[in-house]
């Protein structure tokens, strides 16, 4: 059994609003794991920063790298697969058909998870992921077993 850490929620500890210490310690034994789909959104929002009207200088940017390839490198990838791309779909257009939208990239953490037989999220958007009924939102520091 594992929890899955969102993209909004690894950002709050990149930025230090969440001490990630103070994290892995409430979750205690638990396996943390992170999406293929969240690792493409911390990486775009780090390129966008470089690359953007108010571009970060060469320098900050490779350090800033170093940072989130550690800070990435300290979780289990769940790697998006043809399983994952099969249950995104599903959930997409299930969405879809009620008139709700997510966002494609949330669609891909839930196909994810699911694929990989996990259940709890670790996420701040709560809108978006409690419209998935397989999926268990974890709040930290609310929230630690189960």
């Amino acid at each position: 059994m594992g929890i899955v850490l969102d993209t909004d929620f690894c950002i709050e500890i990149l930025n230090g609003t969440i001490p990630k210490q103070a994290f892995i310690t409430h979750f205690g034994m638990k396996r943390i794991y992170i999406t293929s789909s969240t690792i493409f959104e911390l990486h775009r929002g780090l390129c966008k920063q470089f690359y953007g009207k108010n571009a970060m200088s060469q320098k900050k940017f490779e350090k800033e790298q170093k940072t989130l390839n550690d800070f990435i490198s300290s979780f289990i990838e769940l790697p998006y697969d043809g399983k994952s791309a099969t249950i995104t779909a599903e959930i997409f257009e299930q969405l879809q058909s009620n008139g709700e939208d997510i966002g494609l990239y949330d669609c891909q953490i839930a196909g994810t998870i699911l694929a990989h037989d996990l259940h709890d999220i670790l996420t701040l958007n709560i809108k978006h992921f409690e419209k998935i009924d397989d999926l268990r939102i974890i709040q930290f520091p609310n929230e630690a077993e189960e």
